[in-house]
Order: structure tokens, then C-alpha cells, then sequence
């Protein structure tokens, strides 16, 4: 009984000595009450105490440097990752691709800068994507008819000369054009020639059916088609229904020689890729036939046989 009392006394004394130190820290500051400061030296209480204090202090800054020298390492590891998947990210836009998106590699209940820095940038490629496809789609597209111009025509063509080229399939051209344009135009004005434009590619358009079968504007009121599997007579049974069908259109033409309507004259030619032909010769063969089909007086189609086939 007598050493737990003793205890009970020790504990309390511990007690009261800490409170007087507490009390002994503020009085230091605020220069009141110096004399209760002066016999807690004199009692030694305040060196005891002090090193404590000090030996607590000195632990909690090297807790709170380790804390902040933690969060140093994550946020510099953060910061790092981030630019680094920026700078691919440009990088990669700069070289052209487009299709490139940053997602963020920490989640976050809230979106921060960098964050919305992916998303700026995202927004922007996407815009950039968008923009180049529609400069695409003008550098091959025709303005006024909306059918393939001359340069995306020659460009498949030359694909698909090569490709049947080693599978040893026939390629066919057809060139159209409109009979008496100009003296259309003239009477007409050029509004209404640019409608009769537009009506014929329409036509043109309706009436391929394969997706292999491609249409451009070639210049003017020329247009011009490639066939690249079909046979011969299958083209130019196309061909022959195209001429009608244009004719049944009845777009007025009052100054045309051969028809109260507008019309087209056609020329065809067809040929099998080898070393002896090239597409060059293959559009000039067409040409002969267009001429041959306006000679012949026009609204017709014409099918001329490659120069050097058998």
C-alpha cells in the first residue's frame, strides 16, 4: 500500500513539474512572471526538462524532413512522368501523328494543371486531325461537282495499273464530255452550266455500283471513270446506258446541234498492264475514242481497241 501511495505521489509530482515547465516556456516569451522562472532554475527542473524538449524537437524535424523529403521524391516523380509523356506526345504530333491522345497516369478525384494540360492538348490534336482530313478531302475532291478530281483519278489509276498489273487483269478508262458546252454556257450563263455540271456527275456517281469503279472530274466539262476488274462489254454496256440516261435528264440545251437536251459523247478504251503499255497510252487510246464518238456525231459512246493488243 505504502509503494503504490508513493507512486501515486511521484506520478502527481511529474505531473505538476511538466505543467510548470509549460507554464514556465510562456512566462519566458512574455516577460512576466521572470521569478517563477528563476526558481525553476535555481530547482534544476528547467535542464532536466529541456533536454527533453529539445531531444523531442530535434526528433520531430527529422520526421517532418523525411515527411517533406517524401513528398519532394512523389511529386517530383509525378511532375517528371508527366513532361516526359508530354514531350513524346509532341514529339509524335510534330512527326505527323495525329491520332495520338494523353491520358493521365495518376487518378485524381480533381483534375490539376497538368491535367488539364492532357486535355488541352488532346482537344487540339483532335482539332488538327479534323482540319487535316478536310484539307485531304479538298485536295482530292472537286469543288463544284463534289466527284474526285483529275489528281486523286490518277492516283488510284496508278495503283490499280500496278496491281493488275501483277494479277494480269484488264484496267478500262472511259472519258466523257458534255456536247456543246460551251455553246451552252453562252446562251445559258455559266450558273446554269454549273448546274448542268453538277446534275451530270450526279448521274455519273448514281450509276457506278462497285466501290472498286471510281468517277473524277478530269478538267472542265470532262469527267472520267475507271473500271478496273470488269470486261470490256461490260463497260461499255455501262457506257451506251450512261449516254441515255443523261439524255433522259432532259436538262434544256437550246443550242445544242443533236438534241433539244444536253448530252455527252463517250470514249473508251481497255488494255491488260504489261511491259509493252502504261497508263499514259492507256488515257490517250480514250481520247482517240472521245474524238472518234464526237466525229461519229456525238451522244454516242465509242470503245476503241489498245494500240499493240491482240
Amino acid at each position: 500500500m505504502k509503494e503504490e501511495k508513493n507512486k501515486r505521489v511521484y506520478n502527481i509530482q511529474t505531473s505538476i513539474k511538466e505543467y510548470l515547465l509549460l507554464f514556465f516556456l510562456l512566462a519566458a516569451f512574455n516577460g512576466n512572471h521572470m521569478w517563477i522562472y528563476q526558481r525553476l532554475v535555481n530547482n534544476g527542473m528547467v535542464e532536466t526538462h529541456l533536454r527533453t524538449v529539445i531531444i523531442i524537437l530535434i526528433l520531430y524535424v527529422f520526421v517532418a524532413a523525411g515527411i517533406i523529403t517524401a513528398l519532394l521524391t512523389i511529386v517530383r516523380r509525378y511532375l517528371l512522368t508527366s513532361l516526359n509523356d508530354l514531350c513524346i506526345a509532341v514529339q509524335k504530333i510534330a512527326d505527323g501523328d495525329l491520332s495520338i491522345r494523353i491520358t493521365p497516369r495518376f487518378k485524381k478525384k480533381k483534375k490539376d494543371s497538368i491535367d488539364l494540360l492532357y486535355d488541352n492538348i488532346n482537344v487540339m490534336t483532335e482539332k488538327l486531325a479534323s482540319a487535316n482530313e478536310k484539307l485531304k478531302a479538298l485536295s482530292v475532291t472537286d469543288e463544284l461537282t463534289k466527284l474526285n478530281n483529275r489528281r486523286s483519278f490518277i492516283e488510284y489509276t496508278d495503283i490499280i495499273w500496278k496491281q493488275n498489273h501483277r494479277l494480269n487483269l484488264p484496267v478500262t478508262v472511259l472519258l466523257i464530255d458534255i456536247d456543246f458546252f460551251k455553246k451552252y454556257n453562252d446562251s445559258l450563263g455559266h450558273l446554269e452550266g454549273d448546274k448542268a455540271l453538277i446534275a451530270v456527275a450526279q448521274c455519273l456517281k448514281n450509276s457506278l455500283k462497285r466501290e472498286t469503279d471510281f468517277a473524277a472530274r478530269f478538267g472542265g466539262e470532262e469527267f472520267v471513270c475507271l473500271f478496273p476488274f470488269i470486261n470490256k462489254d461490260e463497260a461499255f454496256d455501262f457506257a451506251k446506258t450512261l449516254v441515255q440516261n443523261i439524255e433522259n435528264m432532259k436538262i434544256p440545251h437550246p443550242m445544242s446541234d443533236i438534241s433539244k437536251y444536253v448530252t455527252i459523247s463517250a470514249g473508251m478504251a481497255y488494255a491488260i498492264p504489261d511491259n509493252s503499255n502504261s497508263l499514259e497510252h492507256l488515257l490517250d487510246e480514250a481520247d482517240k475514242a472521245l474524238y472518234s464518238a464526237k466525229e461519229a456525231g456525238r451522244n454516242r459512246a465509242v470503245l476503241i481497241k489498245f494500240s499493240g493488243m491482240g
